[in-house]
């Protein structure tokens, strides 16, 4: 137990490779039924985890009066706050807020919903990516684990709202579950608020092009997917937006 923390965040494939007898014991040891009845699924890290520094203690400063008034009656401006880069990037004739509205809300989503993405979509402004989760030997056998692992992923992206949309599915039958998604992000490229989280890594990552028929099918078969229909080969298991 004392190597399972080390193995998460600081001794990554490298070490791994130049200890390989440890490795494979310990491999071994968290994948126990007894072992991950208590601990869930333990990831080794790919890479190591960078240490980030405390924040420095705020000093007592002296308390100062209010701002003056200007002569118009206003206060002294303010300093803003940081914004997120894709904030400044330059307008787009595709309103993502309206699509979540109009699209979530929609009985038609494959049908009018798609339709409506497909004619106002702007690939200048936008870009989509298919996710496929890179199993673990053990993982993917017992639909409430995977369930469970799912979710955990999309809460942890939970404040990643306004630049984003998707919808991810467990795909598959029990004991051979797949977690699959597609993507829509602000921008081009992935943005930092995925990159930063620490579950992504795990899973691979395909661009889409809207103008590639069997891309416009994919995303169309996840973004309208419910329970029980076929996407990407494979019943639909459980499925939930990020909107």
């Amino acid at each position: 137990m004392t190597l399972v923390p080390l193995y998460q965040v600081a001794l990554d494939g490298g070490y791994r490779k130049a200890m390989p007898n440890v490795s494979a014991w310990l491999e071994k040891f968290v994948q126990l039924p007894e072992v991950v009845s208590r601990l869930g699924h333990v990831k080794f890290c790919q890479k190591v985890i960078k240490p980030q520094a405390p924040p420095k203690k705020e000093e007592k400063k002296e308390v100062k009066p209010a701002a003056k008034k200007t002569e118009g009656g206003d206060d002294e401006p303010k300093k803003e706050k940081e914004r997120n880069p894709l904030d400044l990037l330059p307008p787009s004739p595709f309103v993502l807020p309206e699509f979540k509205t109009f699209f979530v809300n929609l009985p038609d989503r494959r049908g009018e919903g798609m339709k409506r993405f497909f004619e106002t979509y702007d690939p200048a402004g936008y870009c989509i990516y298919f996710v496929h989760y890179d199993k673990y030997e053990g993982e993917g056998k017992v639909l409430f684990q995977t369930s469970n692992m799912m979710n955990g992923f999309l809460q942890r992206i939970d404040h990643f709202r306004a630049h984003t949309f998707s919808m991810t599915a467990i795909l598959g039958e029990e004991p051979n579950l797949e977690i699959e998604g597609v993507w829509l992000f602000r921008g081009h490229g992935i943005p930092q608020e995925m990159i930063d989280h620490p579950q992504f890594e795990y899973y691979k990552k395909t661009l889409l092009d809207v103008n590639k028929p069997e891309d416009r099918q994919l995303i169309t078969d996840f973004w309208a997917a419910k329970v029980g229909d076929t996407v990407n080969g494979l019943k639909v298991q459980e499925c939930k937006l990020h909107k």
